[in-house]
Parts: structure tokens; C-alpha cells; sequence
């Protein structure tokens, strides 16, 4: 007969106010051998944190590298496909893996001026059946 095991989760956002999340995840196999259809239930959610403005300094700070960055993807852009494909003459390949190594300074000094606010969560679930 049927057996609700988890209540809906709405949306499965934090606004739901449940522990369980979207992305749902379903597997049934024997888990315990006694011959009769188990579940392993997987998911994923994640909750919005509050966090801290930025000062002005910082706020300057991250649109000056942004600038930056988005200046030089500009270029990166146009000779990435050849650079992977390894169709670029010597000095071609000095100045894209001197791009490479530049962006990911940049992402690195952007990372604390661009924090995430969200925490990730995952679940498992296994339900054996009686």
C-alpha cells in the first residue's frame, strides 16, 4: 500500500521550511538481501545566508578587477578554441598562457569581494521495506 515516507517539500527552498531539498535522487535495489525492494533517496538544497556589505573600498575594488577581467576575457575569448586545440604559434601560446595564469590571479583577488551566500546541503535517505 502506499506509504508517504517524506511530506512535499513545496519548492524544496528554504521559504519550505523542511530539511530536504530538490534534485531529488531515487534508487531501488535489495540493500539488505531479505528479497524485497529497498530506496536510497539522495537531494540537494541550499539556504541563502545573510552576509556583510562590502565598504566602498572594497566595492571599487571589485568593479576595478572586474574591468579587468572582463578586458582581458575579451581578448582570451578570441584565441581560447585554438589554445586548447594547441594551434597557436610560440608566441601565441606565451601570451594565452600568460592570459590563464593572469585570470586566475583576478579570480582569486575577486573571490573574497564576491562572496557566496548560500550553504549547500545534501541528504540520503535509505528506506528499507518491512
Amino acid at each position: 500500500a502506499h506509504k508517504v515516507l517524506l511530506s512535499a517539500a513545496g519548492r524544496g527552498f528554504p521559504e519550505a521550511n523542511v530539511p530536504w531539498g530538490t534534485r531529488l535522487k531515487l534508487h531501488a535495489a535489495d540493500y539488505n538481501d531479505d528479497g524485497k525492494l529497498d530506496l536510497l533517496v539522495g537531494d540537494f538544497r541550499m539556504e541563502q545566508q545573510e552576509q556583510e556589505p562590502l565598504t566602498a573600498a572594497q566595492v571599487r575594488k571589485r568593479d576595478e578587477l572586474m574591468a579587468e577581467y572582463q578586458k582581458l576575457m575579451n581578448r582570451y575569448a578570441s584565441i581560447a578554441a585554438a589554445g586548447e586545440a594547441g594551434r597557436l604559434n610560440a608566441e601565441e601560446t606565451k601570451e594565452y598562457e600568460a592570459m590563464r595564469e593572469k585570470m586566475n590571479q583576478l579570480i582569486q583577488e575577486l573571490q573574497p569581494l564576491q562572496p557566496s551566500n548560500y550553504t549547500y546541503h545534501g541528504n540520503v535517505w535509505v528506506f528499507l521495506r518491512q
